[in-house]
């Protein structure tokens, strides 16, 4: 008789109990090991000496899975464990996801925050932004305020107010926009924009992706303080936008330009939008002025 045939055997004589009821299947190995797998994610193991003598089996879970029952498993994100940014401790004594150094949340898809800055000196004088890193990109963690044009054609202050530049810097057309950022730095893309709201998504601790972005401010008009809020130190706040010689939305809306035109139409641009409890990726038109926030690859 042979080694497989006899697992088989053994396979027969176990109480499906044992795999909770559910089916076994056994899989041979090259190496003379055995594997056979339960359907609720734990396995038993039989493993066969050369001479046939002396079965034993082991339940222990399945790669992925851990606890006493085999009952919980590692998250999975494209197939990859723990978002690729830790390691799943599986097993029946495991503890799922461990982490690398800097990876927060249960599934390790959010980096701590750590502020960094931005030394701009391209005006002549010298001006610090605070810097951010979300998922493994730096971004600004304050809007632009570069003076790159003639005012009033290129870039505008938010509600038309110069008394708002410092803190909510300049609302710039998409041309302006695309030419905005110091060296080394870039205008985010859409896909860049698609990338933060879906860590947003899976690692936000606050109610909506909106509320996850913005600052901690009054001067969002719905801000409620104890919904807390900016869990990515991302610190979004409501500047508006401007069009046709007119100011919009501020204290409700904030609005920041992409690098990628709109695919059907050259006269619109894409923009992250986030207000109102509402965060996406939309489209603008291009002489109208948003928000800038620069980005960087390589923190």
């Amino acid at each position: 008789m042979s080694n497989f045939t006899k697992i088989c055997l053994i396979v027969s004589a176990l109480s499906l109990t044992a795999c909770g009821g559910h089916q076994l299947r056994v899989k041979a190995n090259a190496d003379g090991t055995s594997s056979i797998v339960c359907t609720d994610g734990s396995s038993y193991t039989i493993q066969s000496t050369n001479n046939g003598q002396g079965d034993t089996s082991q339940k222990d879970c399945a790669g992925g899975y851990y606890g006493e029952q085999c009952e919980k498993q590692c998250p999975l994100n494209n197939n990859i464990y723990c978002y690729g940014y830790g390691s799943c401790h599986d097993g029946k004594q495991g503890t799922g996801c461990v982490c690398n150094v800097d990876w927060l949340n249960a599934d390790c898809s959010f980096i701590k925050p750590a502020f960094g800055s931005l030394v701009d000196d391209r005006s002549g004088a010298s001006v610090t932004y605070k810097t951010i890193k979300i998922g493994g990109k730096l971004w600004m963690a304050e809007n632009l305020r570069y003076a790159n044009g003639t005012k009033g054609t290129d870039y505008f202050s938010a509600d038309g107010k110069a008394e708002n530049d410092e803190q909510y810097g300049y609302l710039y057309t998409w041309d302006a926009a695309t030419d905005a950022c110091p060296s080394g730095w870039r205008l985010p893309s859409k896909d860049d924009f698609e990338e933060l709201l879906d860590i947003v998504y899976l690692a936000r601790t606050s109610t909506s992706e909106t509320q996850a972005l913005m600052a901690q401010s009054p001067d969002w008009a719905n801000y409620i303080e104890e919904e807390g809020g900016d869990d990515f130190s991302f610190g979004a706040l409501p500047a508006g936008y401007y069009y046709g010689g007119n100011y919009y939305s501020f204290g409700y809306y904030a609005r920041f330009w992409s690098a990628t035109e709109y695919e059907y139409h050259s006269i619109n641009a894409y923009i992250l939008y986030l207000g109102n409890g509402d965060a996406n990726v939309g489209i603008s038109y291009k002489d109208s002025a948003s928000s800038v926030r620069c980005l960087k690859d390589s923190p």
